[in-house]
């Protein structure tokens, strides 16, 4: 690990040494060269590069890998093992013990109360179960209360099983499920978001190497209508954020967008002959 740090901080110094060469060359020699304007446009330009290169650059001087996926399910993640490890588990635990759910006049409280009753139902069964489920571990909450509303204690699950019903149901209520997977199976990973749930319509990669972003948005290509580069996939605004998803999530027309606008029109093609045919043959007959 050493050599590989002595290595690249050697390769950044040298690029660093030849672009300030190049500068106090360029503005010796060209005329008008050191201007803001141009200094403006060489910023411009560089950024780009900049950004994809320095998380690349840190991952492999400092060996932290900052990675995690949320599926396409909106409230499940798959977690990389080396930052659940690394205190994201706790802090995780620590963050839900402190979302207030409660009345919505309450400006203080972070959210309210699932829908209705058939809502409640449906999250109050699922706590039930993953209670006295071997294979899965209540992190944070895990409780409910309908006595003045349908209220759902925010909730963290942690499961090893992809598989299971918790990463592939839809429950629209304040319950996250979390699997941890081996640092080295990402690919593996982005292939199990892909076809464990029938949903497609949001989800996210978190991730400080571009490598990785590009290879989510190349895997996940069809598992999410909206999607999300290190930022919640929750909460689109209409207008914004053109809204949809494919699958079972709908036929992912974007609602605030054109192509929702066309799911209300009827189109017709009108063909009109003008040189009326006097016979029924084709040409080739003879």
């Amino acid at each position: 690990m050493s050599s590989l740090v002595r290595r690249f901080t050697g390769w950044d110094a040298a690029v660093l040494a030849v672009l300030v060469v190049f500068l106090v060359i360029a503005s010796a020699t060209i005329e008008n060269f050191a201007t803001e304007r141009n200094f403006s446009f060489l910023v411009l330009d560089l950024a780009p590069i900049a950004l994809i290169a320095l998380p690349m650059t840190l991952i492999i001087v400092t060996g932290e890998i900052d990675l995690s996926v949320a599926s396409m399910l909106g409230l499940s993640s798959a977690v990389l093992g080396a930052l659940w490890d690394g205190g994201l588990r706790e802090q995780l635990a620590d963050m839900t013990r402190t979302i207030s759910y409660g009345d919505v006049a309450d400006l203080s409280n972070f959210g309210g109360a699932v829908i209705d009753a058939r809502a409640f139902a449906k999250h109050r069964d699922l706590l039930a179960r993953v209670a006295t489920d071997p294979s899965i571990e209540v992190l944070a909450g895990g409780g409910c209360d309908n006595s003045q509303g349908w209220f759902v204690q925010p909730t963290v699950l942690v499961g090893g099983d992809p598989k299971h019903e918790v990463f592939a149901t839809e429950y629209f209520g304040p319950i996250l499920a979390v699997h941890v997977y081996p640092d080295a199976d990402y690919a593996a990973i982005l292939d199990m978001v892909d076809s464990t749930s029938p949903y497609a319509l949001t989800g996210a990669v978190f991730a400080t190497d571009r490598a990785a972003v590009e290879q989510a948005h190349r895997a996940l290509r069809f598992s999410a209508g909206n999607f999300y580069v290190n930022d919640k996939p929750t909460g689109a605004v209409v207008g914004q954020q053109p809204f949809g998803g494919s699958r079972s999530s709908g036929t992912n027309d974007k609602a605030g967008s054109i192509l929702n606008l066309t799911r209300w029109t009827s189109p017709r093609s009108v063909k009109e002959t003008l040189v009326p045919p006097t016979d029924h043959t084709y040409p080739h007959m003879g």
